[in-house]
């Protein structure tokens, strides 16, 4: 199980927030080399977010695709920062993108 928490930035203005991401992996327990085909056991991933404001109240956050191993950043405003590499041209970029999660 991982746990990653991402505490907010931002202006004073708004209440400070922190989002928890939370991850969960479940697959087999021996080496998928030496069982046969029929015999394997699927890989199974859960995921889920918690999103915790300044005064205390939390929420469960649905996150519709969100990269877990990408670069994450919280404004206490309720946007969600996501950054990721991107090796598909000459040269590397980092491509940014905004997710509203809260009013």
């Amino acid at each position: 199980m991982g746990v990653r928490l991402i505490r907010g930035f931002g202006s004073s203005r708004y209440a400070a927030a922190v989002l928890s991401l939370f991850s969960e992996s479940r697959g087999p327990a021996v080496d998928r080399a030496f069982v046969p085909p029929s015999e394997r056991v699927p890989t199974q991933h859960w995921y889920a977010a918690i999103l915790l404001s300044g005064q205390g109240t939390r929420c469960k956050v649905e996150i519709a695709n969100l990269d877990y191993s990408a670069s994450h950043w919280l404004h206490n405003s309720g946007k969600l920062l996501t950054a990721r590499d991107d090796w598909s041209g000459r040269a590397p970029r980092l491509r940014v993108s905004e997710l509203a999660i809260a009013p």
